[in-house]
């Protein structure tokens, strides 16, 4: 799947054999273990305010289910995919929620389940949540004909796409050249926040023309509303969720509300609800640049075909801006944003594939050919689906914006451009740069506080070595604040790159199957190995 400029993600249900390691009690088989010293920095804190593990609640099978409708072959068609287990079953439905509590209409939901012909009936789901920029639905059909595909037989995973994203009611705001502009944002052409702030200016009143009066009603808060919508149309009292990426920060939300109503919370690089913009796109600059190092010493080893990776795509990106584009097939030209975009793209995949897919079409680029770099693109904004989807950047937009609730000024920005830039030499001016486009947004209101969760279960947090978008250490500032919030929190952290982790490591994958089951934690200072 692509992630945020990409996807993929996810797993569950015990009794699964699947690789060589998993987590928890000594009924499971063992994970690796590191060495005391990164164990210390993976676990949950071990300080006083660390509270005892809570009761666990019993998973709840729909009463009634929702009236599914069998949908594998043009999903898998849609998407591109192929194989998956014996028998891979894929439905969908939708559902019709209130646009917004003090306003009129509504809005439509997709969802999808994925299961095995011998799945049990009636058996509890895992609910999927993922961000903005991968559709759950889309996340979820991959993982199915990949590395989820063999536990599916014990319990389905629906997955929920979130408002004006994915297979939900689509949002359709923006024109193909504003769709444009934003892929070719150039941090480092003259006047490049000017040009960003006077974008985000422009599709702001694009998009707040088409969705006003309901256009704050695509934000995490609405989100965390779809959610509770779902667990009362499945006639439960608790729900099992996964959130991956930004659909973490959901999962939170609504755990705040409701946290006697989840019975398993599993976050996979979480970003949380209360972090502001700035912050988050700091995380990401770092994250990326880390992501780009791992990636750079790995394909120098295996002999890459540009040689200095960083030297590469400085010289292509100074190609573009000097050539009006890079060439490819059909007249189509990468900018020097969109060759930026397109490595970010290639990050979030695990790192073997990385090394092998990113060097080639850096070379591919060099040597007068850029479609490899476009493809990624295109698989970034959804135009890598069969057919395309011209509107996935424009729900992408409204709910990344819808958001921000804790945006920098202008001025600040200017500031931190320069900053970021010298830390952060790749990623550094783009990612502040980029803040501008939602500044002219509507302002929803900020998340509430993380407090009063320690009616939440156990929670199981996901985390890479090398992630591009939430960075090292997002996941162990999650665990630390869960706890001052009253939950308890471990990481599990695997030794590997990419965004977000399920998906790209079969013993994670392990561990959330163990998890949803019964409940039960890794010890603190688990790893996987990459």
């Amino acid at each position: 799947m692509t992630r945020r400029g990409g996807l993929l993600a996810l797993g569950l249900a015990l009794g699964t054999v699947l690789t060589a390691c998993s987590a928890g009690p000594s009924t499971r088989p063992p994970l690796a273990l590191v060495d005391a010293a990164v164990a210390r920095g993976a676990g949950a804190p071990t300080s006083s305010t660390t509270p005892a593990p809570p009761t666990v609640p019993d998973l709840q099978a729909p009463v009634p289910d929702l009236t599914w409708t069998d949908c594998t072959r043009p999903t898998l068609t849609r998407l591109g995919l192929t194989g998956g287990p014996a028998g891979l079953v894929l439905e969908c439905v939708t559902l019709a929620v209130p646009l917004d509590r003090a306003l009129p209409g509504s809005t439509t939901l997709g969802l999808l389940r994925a299961r095995l012909p011998q799945t049990p009936t009636g058996s509890a789901p895992l609910v999927l949540l993922s961000g903005p920029d991968a559709p759950a639905t889309t996340t979820l059909a991959q993982l199915a004909v990949g590395v989820l595909g063999g536990s599916l037989g014990i319990r389905p995973v629906v997955a929920l796409d979130r408002r004006g994203t994915g297979t939900s009611s689509p949002v359709t705001c923006l024109s193909a050249a504003e769709r444009s502009a934003l892929v070719d944002l150039d941090a480092g052409a003259p006047d490049a926040e000017a040009t960003a702030l006077a974008l985000g200016r422009e599709v702001s009143l694009s998009c707040s023309d088409v969705l006003s009066p309901g256009d704050l009603a695509f934000d995490g808060e609405h989100a965390a509303d779809d959610v509770e919508r779902l667990r009362q149309a499945l006639g439960v009292d608790t729900l099992a969720v996964l959130g991956s990426g930004g659909g973490a920060a959901v999962a939170l939300r609504d755990g705040v509300r409701h946290p006697a109503r989840v019975s398993r919370l599993v976050l996979d690089s979480p970003v949380l609800p209360t972090t502001d913009q700035a912050s988050a796109a700091h995380d990401q600059a770092r994250g990326s640049e880390a992501a780009f190092d791992a990636f750079s010493a790995a394909c120098v080893s295996a002999g890459c075909p540009v040689g200095d990776p960083r030297a590469a795509v400085l010289a292509l990106q100074q190609q573009a801006r000097a050539q009006g584009g890079l060439p490819a097939a059909g007249g189509r030209r990468a900018s020097a944003g969109a060759v930026l975009g397109a490595v970010r793209q290639a990050l979030t995949a695990p790192g073997t594939s990385t090394a092998a897919t990113l060097g080639r079409v850096l070379a591919q680029a060099r040597d007068g050919d850029a479609g490899g770099l476009l493809a990624l693109v295109d698989a970034a904004t959804g135009r890598a689906a069969q057919g395309g989807d011209t509107s996935r950047q424009d729900g992408e937009l409204v709910a990344t914006c819808s958001d921000a609730a804790l945006r920098p000024t202008a001025a600040q920005v200017a500031d931190l451009v320069p900053r970021w830039s010298a830390e952060n030499p790749l990623f550094g001016a783009d990612a502040a740069t980029r803040l501008l486009v939602c500044l002219p947004w509507s302002t929803p209101p900020a998340a509430p506080a993380l407090a009063g969760l320690d009616a939440l279960p156990p929670v199981l947090v996901l985390a890479a070595a090398n992630d591009p978008v939430t960075g090292t250490d997002a996941a162990t500032t999650a665990v630390q604040e869960l706890a001052t919030a009253g939950a308890h929190a471990t990481v599990l952290r695997w030794l590997g790159g990419g965004h977000p982790v399920l998906g790209s490591s079969s013993c994670t994958v392990t561990a959330v199957v163990g998890y949803v089951s019964d409940g039960a934690l890794p010890k603190p200072g688990t790893v996987c190995p990459p």
